[in-house]
């Protein structure tokens, strides 16, 4: 397993977890309107 691939998927990893706090602060903002 060399560096770059680690790297790559813990950068895809992070990413879906920003998307998805994203998709949660959208949700929320929808339910406060």
């Amino acid at each position: 397993m060399n560096l770059t691939h680690s790297n790559r998927s813990i950068l895809s990893s992070l990413m879906v977890n920003l998307a998805c706090e994203q998709h949660i602060n959208i949700l929320h903002l929808q339910h406060g309107n």
